[in-house]
């Protein structure tokens, strides 16, 4: 072992020679004093036998690493010199985009659905992830509903081949919505866990012989409704959201599916992680 890092500091470490992780990142590793002095711990470093010369500075992730070697411009057919910042995790990246504000909540869309709000009372909790955001000194409270987009695209390859995308996502999914059901889906977890070590399996309960297969995409749809409910409540927002941004793969079908939403004021974010980048080459927010 020579060196830890996550993505965007092996790429920084690529282009410009220099190493480093940002706070958000660093939240996620284990080593790190997210709520305490937000320095690399000697103590879990300790217990988990990690050599702190592995560990790169923690630095902002809007911190300009350096300029890109010639060597990597020449590849990439770009000029050398053009500065190289670190930049922070994707979720995070997409907070910056939406330029959310306490009580703001951003919706990811992907094989789970995660929610994110910005919180000025970090609290970590069970049912939670609390981090930092990355960019300046805001902490981010995190949770996930684990019936997302790839639950509805599992469930057609099993059951539905016979339609084509359109028919199934616009017409079957839609007949889905009004169905009554007995079949539930619980546990829920077809895309497992992010908060638990040890995997987790789902499972189709109060299955019949009458049982069909739009009984079990009831049931899923069912799922990610209260799945969705369980995760926004633990976000501790202290109230209704403020302003709600969809971004991800299947955003604009998860819109029509969640009653909250069908009628609310929702703000579509298109490629939010990437729109997050050139935000960082911005003043930072606020040090936020």
């Amino acid at each position: 072992m020579r060196s830890y890092l996550h993505v965007n500091g092996w790429l920084g470490l690529k282009l410009a020679g220099e190493r480093a992780i940002d706070p958000g990142n660093a939240s996620f590793t284990g080593l790190y004093g997210t709520m305490t002095d937000r320095q690399w711990s000697d103590r879990w470093c300790e217990y988990f036998g990690v050599a702190r010369e592995w560990l790169p500075p923690i630095v902002c992730g809007s911190t300009i690493l350096g300029s890109l070697r010639p060597s990597v411009a020449h590849e990439l057919g770009l000029p050398a010199g053009i500065p190289v910042k670190l930049g922070t995790a994707d979720t995070s990246s997409a907070i910056l985009a939406a330029e959310m504000s306490p009580g703001d909540v951003l919706h990811v869309v992907g094989t789970t659905q995660v929610l994110a709000a910005l919180t000025d009372n970090p609290v970590p909790r069970p049912d939670r992830l609390t981090r930092q955001l990355g960019v300046g000194q805001v902490y981010v409270n995190v949770t996930h509903n684990p019936v997302g987009g790839a639950a509805f695209g599992w469930l057609r390859d099993l059951c539905f081949r016979d339609q084509t995308d359109q028919g199934y996502y616009e017409e079957t999914i839609e007949k889905a919505r009004e169905r009554k059901t007995s079949v539930v889906l619980d546990p829920p977890f077809l895309g497992g866990d992010r908060l638990e070590i040890e995997p987790r399996r789902a499972a189709f309960r109060e299955l019949t012989i009458a049982a069909d297969r739009m009984d079990l995409l009831a049931a899923l749809m069912n799922a990610m409704r209260q799945r969705h409910r369980d995760a926004l409540a633990a976000l501790g927002l202290g109230g209704p959201p403020g302003r709600t941004f969809l971004t991800g793969g299947g955003a604009e079908i998860v819109r029509q599916l969640i009653p909250e939403y069908v009628s609310g004021a929702i703000h579509l974010l298109e490629e939010g992680s990437l729109r997050g980048v050139a935000k960082l080459f911005q003043p930072s927010p606020g040090e936020l």
